[in-house]
């Protein structure tokens, strides 16, 4: 199997919270930022926001963090979550979270989190 099939194949393998959160990354990228994307979905897999990194832009969209060094990807999924309206989701993050982003979902009750090389662990 050459390079591209792999490539389509592990694409395929992933799930869809994994492939908005690279999607995310990549649009982080494409606009100046370094390339983190997060999700947040229901353990059935449900999207509920999706956010990238925008320490770099000059604007955002309405609730998230923009031009600032508070304006990571999982910063921006946990703002525009509505306040307690959901339990139990899922962040799926392309980088383990920096210990501003790690006190955030700590502090974002019954969350778990999930990123690149790893399994559900709970923050």
């Amino acid at each position: 199997m050459d390079a591209a099939a792999q490539a389509v194949n592990a694409w395929n393998g992933l799930d869809e919270a994994w492939r908005e959160a690279f999607r995310q990354g990549w649009e982080a990228v494409r606009n100046g930022n370094i390339g983190v994307g997060a999700c947040a979905s229901t353990p059935d897999g449900e999207i509920i926001h999706a956010a990238r990194n925008r320490v770099n832009d000059k604007d955002g969209p309405h609730g998230e963090i923009f031009g600032s060094s508070l304006a990571h990807a999982e910063m921006n999924v946990l703002a525009r979550l509505e306040f307690r309206r959901y339990r139990n989701l899922v962040l799926t993050t392309t980088l383990q979270p920096c210990l501003q982003c790690a006190g955030a979902i700590r502090l974002a009750r019954d969350r778990k989190s999930t990123r690149l090389n790893s399994s559900h662990i709970t923050i």
